[in-house]
């Protein structure tokens, strides 16, 4: 989806004020241009973006990969809102544009250069360093711009993580709907100054439904095939072959394993990747040498638990593996958001990271929750040193730091995803 506004001239009131228009404009599944919706607003401002995109999802808008837009300060919190978890894109168009008027006009064409071979890359990685090189050399010439794009230039790479290398150049950039403002231009410029907002938003509207029906019976504008390849691709390089973990009782070991050496099998086992893994608990007391395995993210062992009435007993549940505890901490770690982005607001850090933290929460923590306490610990451990380096008043004082946390915390407990569900206050 490609969001984006122009201003139109019209009378309100007896006075001839600017209004904005908002389009939004979507590829869907099988790469076909849709007009997603039109409306007008006093000013682009954070609540007339909410209430656009907003009723985008009332309508039924669902299952969107990408976003791009401009850095608008009000379109990125209302996509973090309605459609938390969605890819962001800042238009690369628009951030060369603020990136060059930090330097010199001499060295702008160079400068320029640069910023489109890293864009070029096929890699997110390789386009990440050569974001972080281009920072690194100018540092010292121009902080200004070095401090720009070591904080902003991750946004301008939310392409790489949502769609294939061939879409790149038509995704990265907000030009699939510049030129349809243009056309919009062209025929407003006709009439210079529209009566009333109305009749901006029926001319519009009349316009763009015929180019819709174009775009719907006409050429694809994305070659969809790609994408799927790059999803497929996606899935095996994040799950990547295991060791196959069969868990069956004793008196059925030997039994199970003759069936999954048939040859009727549709997978063919490997000896040296499959073993038999003994489900202990109160029932099963026996002693053998596996007796605990990894799957989906869960660790599957002995455990005590509590039944309703309160009383424990031992049971083999599954739990959040250590594993994927150390994927979410590198996850944290490596997050360009915890690594600098000092200018923005703690709020901003929030939106960014509750979509990431919720969607742990909703998948490890259907099954013992508390062992989630270890990646919050982290968490909050990152966002003190994060402030540490935010407040010089705070600089190297880790104490105070934490103590700012805990107060916020007590005034706004939901400002983190992990914040309600977990009151670490009281530990």
């Amino acid at each position: 989806m490609v969001v984006d506004a122009r201003y139109e001239s019209s009378r309100v009131d007896g006075k001839i004020i600017d209004i904005a228009v908002q389009i939004a404009i979507g590829i869907d599944s099988e790469g076909y241009r849709h007009v997603l919706g039109i409306d007008t607003a006093w000013s682009e401002t954070a609540y007339s973006w909410d209430r656009f995109i907003g009723g985008l999802k009332e309508r039924g808008l669902r299952g969107i990969r990408l976003v791009t837009s401009d850095d608008h300060p009000g379109i990125y919190p209302a996509i973090k809102k309605h459609y938390p978890g969605v890819q962001w894109q800042r238009c690369q168009r628009h951030f060369s544009v603020n990136a060059m008027d930090l330097v010199p006009k001499s060295k702008r064409d160079d400068l320029y250069k640069r910023l489109m071979e890293a864009w070029d890359c096929e890699k997110y990685e390789d386009a990440k360093a050569a974001m972080d090189k281009i920072a690194e050399d100018y540092q010292d010439k121009y902080p200004a711009f070095s401090e720009f794009i070591s904080e902003h230039s991750w946004e301008t790479l939310g392409v790489y993580l949502a769609s294939s290398p061939e879409h790149y150049k038509r995704l990265r950039t907000t030009n699939m709907l510049e030129r349809v403002n243009q056309e919009l231009k062209r025929r407003s410029r006709v009439v210079r100054i529209l009566p009333n907002p109305k009749s901006c938003l029926r001319l519009f509207s009349a316009l763009l439904k015929e180019w819709h029906e174009d775009w719907v019976y006409g050429r694809k504008y994305l070659n969809m095939d790609l994408l799927e390849k790059f999803e497929a691709n996606k899935r095996m390089k994040q799950n990547p072959p295991e060791i196959l973990s069969v868990a069956i009782n004793e008196k059925k070991n030997n039994r199970g394993l003759r069936i999954l050496q048939k040859k009727s099998c549709i997978t063919e086992l490997c000896p040296e990747k499959t073993r038999i893994v003994y489900c202990k608990d109160s029932n099963r007391k026996g002693d053998y040498e596996n007796h605990s395995f990894d799957f989906l993210g869960y660790t599957f062992r002995l455990r005590s638990s509590r039944c309703k009435n309160g009383r424990f007993f031992v049971s083999f549940s599954p739990s959040v593996s250590q594993k994927s505890l150390k994927a979410m901490r590198s996850r944290i770690k490596q997050h360009p958001i915890i690594k600098g982005c000092y200018s923005k607001s703690i709020e901003s850090i929030a939106c960014i990271l509750n979509p990431i933290i919720q969607g742990w929460i909703n998948y490890y923590g259907r099954f013992r929750k508390s062992s989630l306490s270890s990646i919050f610990h982290y968490i909050n451990d990152k966002l003190t040193r994060w402030v540490m380096r935010k407040y010089k008043s705070l600089h190297r004082r880790r104490t105070w730091a934490g103590r700012w946390l805990k107060n916020l915390y007590l005034l706004n407990p939901d400002l983190f995803a992990h914040w309600k569900v977990w009151n670490w206050v009281a530990e």
